[in-house]
């Protein structure tokens, strides 16, 4: 894949406290009603990262400015 990081790289390396937030955001959107089955799953975890999860790394990086 090179240099290009992916959704799936981008979880490997979240901090404990960072999977959790995520996990928390993923199981929310499944109770409201979010139908994703293995592949869309497959498919979003093996794109770069211009998608949903952009926005989650976007916002774990202005955390970190404010420190």
């Amino acid at each position: 894949m090179g240099n290009i990081q992916t959704n799936a790289d981008i979880i490997r390396n979240m901090t404990d406290e960072e999977l959790a937030k995520y996990l928390a955001d993923v199981t929310d959107d499944v109770r409201q009603g979010s139908g994703w089955d293995y592949d869309g799953w497959l498919k979003e975890l093996s794109s770069d990262r211009d998608g949903w999860l952009n926005e989650f790394q976007t916002e774990k990086e202005d955390d970190l400015e404010l420190e």
